[in-house]
C-alpha cells in the first residue's frame, strides 16, 4: 500500500507540474503540445491506480482531464467507460466506449471479457458496437 501511496504522490504531482508548465507554455505562446500528451498519460495512469482500488469517481475526474488535453487518447476513453459503468453510468460508459472505438480502440478480445463493462453488455448500444467492430476484423 505504502509504494501505491508513493507511486500515486509521484504521478499527482507530475500532472501538476505539467499543469504549470501548460500555463506557463500558453502565456508565453510556445506550443505544449507534447506536454498536453504528458499530461493525459500521467492522468490516465493515475486514474487506473484510482479504478483498481475502487475511487471510480476520482478516476473519471482524472480520465476527463486526459481527454480533455489529449482528445484523440482512446485508451483515456476506453478507460473512462469502464469507470461509468462501474459506477452503473450506462449511457455514459456507452458513450466513452463508442468514442474510444471511434478513436480507434480495437480490442474486441478485451472489450468482451473486461469486468467493468458488464454493466453495458446487456443495452442493445453494446451489442451493436460489438457486432460493428467484429466485422471490421479480418476473416481467418
Amino acid at each position: 500500500r505504502k509504494h501505491l501511496n508513493q507511486k500515486m504522490q509521484k504521478l499527482e504531482l507530475k500532472i501538476h507540474d505539467y499543469t504549470l508548465k501548460i500555463a506557463e507554455y500558453q502565456r508565453r505562446g510556445i506550443d505544449y503540445t507534447i506536454i498536453q500528451e504528458e499530461v493525459a498519460s500521467h492522468c490516465s495512469e493515475l486514474a487506473m491506480i484510482y479504478l483498481r482500488i475502487r475511487k471510480d469517481k476520482e478516476a473519471i475526474v482524472l480520465l476527463r482531464k486526459a481527454t480533455q488535453y489529449a482528445p484523440f487518447f482512446d485508451n483515456a476513453y476506453y478507460n473512462l467507460a469502464c469507470a461509468y459503468a462501474s459506477l452503473g453510468e450506462i449511457e455514459k460508459g456507452l458513450e466513452s466506449l463508442e468514442k474510444a472505438v471511434e478513436l480507434g480502440y480495437d480490442d474486441l478480445g478485451w472489450i468482451q471479457k473486461d469486468g467493468d463493462l458488464k454493466n453495458l453488455r446487456s443495452t442493445p448500444r453494446y451489442q451493436r458496437l460489438i457486432q460493428k467492430l467484429a466485422d471490421k476484423m479480418p476473416k481467418k
